[in-house]
């Protein structure tokens, strides 16, 4: 199906449930959250939720309500970035023994910066900004930024007392004895962590009825009574933003495959405009190809970077990350393609494969078409423990693969010519005269890495000016 943009420019855009898409992707952040810090399931939502009532308080519009529910949701997208770094339990660390409840700066710092970068990707509606930025600010100024109430966005300072209170309280399990403990600490922290115009909001909003109400319903329910869905049509230019937001989540939360998703949407993108498939599947395909792998976010990263061999245990944990794509991609209406096409991507035609163990006739062209996107991906890029083979090596390989009935003889052929003459044109224009390597530039925004003597002017991907690349190995 294609939409047109405008009568004077006629651009093709992407029909998608935007709201469905951030309500799927809390369900995976929940899990690196609560791999990081123990929150319970539904913690976005939940946050979400708060956020959202104690808006609609402070007579925020019906779009700036939509805005503040997604980046409510998305307040800790940039917690995977961290995972395997060396600010594990910032939530306890404390900058000095006089700073006495102030926060680690530098991993907040970080953390927030990264997600900030991350959701102007994202095609808000009211175009909001510094909210996940400062949604760690205390009303005292001794938060990571140093910002005072006053002087902090209100969205943040809402976002900033719903996260707490969840991560303290776990609201979904609260019963009416706890409430008065809840609002007790609110008060209490009147003037130091939360400034008092969030307080009374709080007052306003809630009350042990409300969060009884919430617990009755669920709070999917609630959200979904409260926030309109934003099913719209998008740009190519915002599914990229959108694209290279999701991609980026994944692909940072394991220095193992970093890259690796984009890298699929890439070469999904390639084969598909080969095959002359129309502007719409093309997009569709490519949004599969950056997507395949979200359901990473759930599997831990002592898996996902366990340097050795996987136990059988390990690897069956490891194979639930594409059952957990299906989980995510599924719950967004609109896009049942695209579910299938991510979510098959380890299957292969003998029935070996995994999740579901599908064989030949039950998949399509588009999902044979993935799982071999994907191989040659993996075999081609460097990961820390092991170089990339060149395009002969993974081809060899991926012909044997074919020799034992595992995956499609002809798009195995057709990916290499097209893959093969793609690999001979970046070892003509992508040498460095001096050195003969070749440069790798990375994208400070959403993470696309592009191979060349100097950056790119624009990123293809987030169309941040080319200033925002720096070397990926510097």
């Amino acid at each position: 199906m294609v939409y047109w943009y405008s009568v004077k420019e006629a651009r093709r855009i992407m029909k998608i449930n935007f709201t469905d898409l951030l309500y799927a992707l809390s369900y995976a952040l929940d899990a690196v959250e609560r791999e990081y810090n123990g929150v319970l399931d539904g913690h976005g939502k939940r946050v979400a939720w708060f956020s959202e009532k104690m808006g609609k308080a402070a007579g925020l519009t019906s779009e700036e309500l939509i805005d503040l529910a997604g980046l409510a949701i998305l307040h800790d997208n940039a917690l995977a970035g961290y995972l395997d770094s060396s600010v594990s339990g910032w939530l306890d660390r404390k900058v000095s023994d006089d700073d006495a409840g102030c926060l680690d700066t530098d991993a907040f710092r970080g953390h927030c910066r990264l997600g900030e970068d991350r959701v102007r990707l994202l095609p808000f509606l009211t175009g909001p900004e510094n909210i996940v930025l400062y949604h760690h600010e205390r009303a005292d100024g001794y938060g990571a930024f140093g910002v005072r109430g006053e002087n902090t966005p209100l969205m943040a300072q809402i976002v900033h007392m719903a996260d707490s209170v969840d991560v303290l309280f776990h609201s979904n399990g609260v019963r009416d004895a706890d409430w008065s403990r809840i609002r007790a600490h609110v008060h209490d922290e009147a003037g130091r962590n939360y400034s008092s115009s969030t307080v009374r909001l709080f007052d306003a909003a809630f009350s042990s009825a409300c969060i009884a109400e919430m617990k009755t319903k669920g709070v999917d329910a609630c959200l979904r009574e409260d926030v309109p869905d934003r099913f719209r049509d998008f740009t190519r230019e915002e599914i990229n933003g959108i694209t290279g937001f999701f991609a980026g989540i994944v692909d940072y939360k394991s220095s193992f495959t970093r890259d690796h998703s984009m890298g699929v949407a890439r070469r999904a993108e390639l084969m598909a405009r080969h095959y002359g498939w129309d502007e719409d599947k093309i997009e569709r395909y490519y949004f599969a190809g950056a997507l395949h792998d979200i359901g990473k976010l759930v599997i831990s990263n002592d898996i996902l970077e366990k340097p050795g061999r996987l136990t059988g245990d390990e690897f069956e944990v490891m194979q639930n990350h594409a059952s957990q794509t299906y989980r995510v991609l599924h719950q967004v209406k609109g896009m049942e393609d695209i579910t299938e096409w991510a979510a098959n991507h380890h299957e292969k035609l003998d029935g070996s494969g995994y999740p579901r163990g599908l064989q030949a006739d039950q998949l399509s062209f588009e999902d044979r078409l993935m799982a071999c996107i994907d191989i040659y991906q993996a075999l081609t890029e460097e990961r820390p423990y092991k170089k990339g083979l060149s395009h002969e090596e993974t081809m060899s390989i991926m012909r044997d693969m074919v020799r034992q009935g595992k995956i499609d003889p002809d798009i195995t052929e057709d990916i290499g010519k097209v893959f093969g003459a793609e690999a001979v044109k970046t070892e003509a224009s992508g040498k460095s005269e001096e050195t003969g390597e070749v440069k790798k530039w990375r994208c400070s925004v959403c993470g696309y890495v592009y191979e060349g003597e100097r950056p790119p002017v624009r990123c293809p991907v987030c169309d941040m000016p080319g200033d925002n690349f720096k070397l990926a190995d510097a």
